[in-house]
C-alpha cells in the first residue's frame, strides 16, 4: 500500500518558530483534532496552574494516537510529544497520516498493527521536523512524505491471539499494577468492569456516546498487540460497529525530545479508547496518571466486591482456566 505526500501533516510547536506549524490544516479542522488540543489544554492550565500545567504539558510521554472524522470516513495515525515554541509557550507537536476507512477502519482490532509501520515512519518525520533550522523545512518534511508498506496485519493478529496464553497477558498485569481494595483477582476485575461498561452501552448511536475506557497495558508483553486485544473485546461487547473512534496509546521507546534521557516505555502504561471525538475535559486524562474523570472508565478501579461473582459463568471459567488462550477469551466476551 502507498501513502502519498498529501496524506501527511503536522500541527503544533516547536523551538525553531513562535508560531504554530501545521499542514493539512483544512482536514485536521474538519475532524476537531485542533479546537480538542486548543480546549483540552486550556483547561487543564485553568484547572491545573501554571507550575502543574508545565509540568504535565511538557513531561508525558510520546503517545501513539488514531484521531477519526466524525462521520468516521478515514481516520489519522499519528504521534503527539511534548513541545514548545520558540517563545516558551507549550503546545505539544503531531505528525499524522490519514488512512480510509476503507482500507482499514479504526475500530478493527487489526487497525493498530495496519498502522504500526505508518507510526515508525513518522517517528522518522518527526525526528526530521526536530532536527529543522526553520519553520519552512519543518513543512517541508511532511510535504515531501511517502510510504509504502505491505498489509498483512490480520495474518499477524489471528496467530497472536491463539498462541498467547491468557494467563501470560494477565500475569503480567498482575506483577505491575497495584490495585488498592481489589477484591477477587484482577484479571476478573479488568474483564468484568470493561464488560459492565461497555455493554449497557449496546444500542446507542456510538456518536453518541461521551464515555472513554481506560484499559492498562502490561509492561513487556508488546503494547500494540495488546491495543488489539482490548479494542476487539470493546467491539464484541459492544455488538457493533464504532464508526469514529479515538484511541491513545504510549509510544513503545521514543524519546521525549531529541536529547532526551528517558528510557524506553518499559513501565506500565494505558491505553484509551473514545468511542467518538473525546471532550475537552477528557483531554488531561491522557497525559495525567492520576487524573480522575467521570467520563473516563478506568477498568482497574475496583467496587461491589468480588468481580467473578459478577461475571457470566461461561466468562468465568475462562478466566479460570490456565491454559485458555485470548482467543478463547474473546470468544466468550460477547453478550
Amino acid at each position: 500500500m502507498r501513502l502519498d505526500s498529501n496524506r501527511f501533516g503536522c500541527f503544533g510547536k516547536l523551538p525553531v518558530s513562535r508560531e504554530f506549524l501545521v499542514d493539512g490544516a483544512g482536514e485536521l479542522a474538519r475532524s476537531g483534532f485542533d479546537d480538542w488540543m486548543a480546549e483540552g489544554l486550556g483547561l487543564a492550565k485553568m484547572n491545573a496552574g501554571n507550575e502543574r500545567f508545565r509540568s504535565l504539558a511538557l513531561g508525558f510521554s510520546p503517545i501513539r494516537f488514531v484521531w477519526s472524522m466524525p462521520e468516521g470516513t478515514r481516520a489519522a495515525a499519528g504521534v503527539l510529544v511534548p513541545s514548545e515554541d520558540g517563545a516558551g509557550r507549550i503546545h505539544p507537536f503531531s505528525v499524522f497520516a490519514w488512512i480510509d476507512r476503507a482500507e482499514s477502519a479504526p475500530d478493527d482490532p487489526t487497525h493498530p498493527l495496519f498502522v504500526r509501520a505508518v507510526h515508525d515512519y513518522l517517528d522518522r518525520l518527526l525526528a526530521e521536523c526536530r532536527a529543522a533550522t526553520d519553520p519552512a523545512a519543518v513543512l517541508q518534511v511532511v510535504r515531501t512524505a511517502t510510504l509504502d508498506f505491505e498489509r498483512s496485519a490480520h495474518d499477524e493478529y489471528a496467530a497472536f491471539i491463539r498462541t498467547r496464553s491468557l494467563d501470560a497477558l494477565f500475569r503480567e498485569l498482575d506483577a505491575s499494577l497495584q490495585v488498592p481494595g481489589l477484591v477477587g483477582s484482577l484479571r476478573e476485575q479488568l474483564v468484568q468492569a470493561l464488560h459492565e461498561s461497555v455493554s449497557y452501552l449496546r444500542g446507542r448511536p456510538p456518536i453518541d456516546i461521551r464515555l472513554g475506557i481506560r484499559c492498562p497495558l502490561a509492561p513487556s508483553f508488546g503494547a500494540t498487540h495488546q491495543v488489539c486485544v482490548w479494542i476487539d473485546l470493546i467491539r464484541r461487547m459492544f455488538g457493533s460497529a464504532v464508526p469514529g473512534p479515538c484511541s491513545f496509546w504510549p509510544h513503545p521507546g521514543l524519546a521525549d525530545s531529541p536529547g532526551g534521557t528517558r528510557p524506553p516505555a518499559l513501565t506500565p502504561g494505558s491505553f484509551h479508547f473514545f468511542f467518538s471525538r473525546p471532550s475537552s475535559a477528557q483531554w488531561i486524562s491522557l497525559f495525567d496518571p492520576d487524573a480522575s474523570l467521570e467520563t473516563i472508565s478506568a477498568i482497574e478501579q475496583p467496587y461491589a466486591g468480588d468481580p467473578g461473582d459478577r461475571m457470566a459463568p461461561a466468562l468465568r471459567t475462562i478466566m479460570r482456566t490456565p491454559t485458555a488462550t485470548l482467543s478463547d477469551l474473546l470468544e466468550r466476551a460477547r453478550g
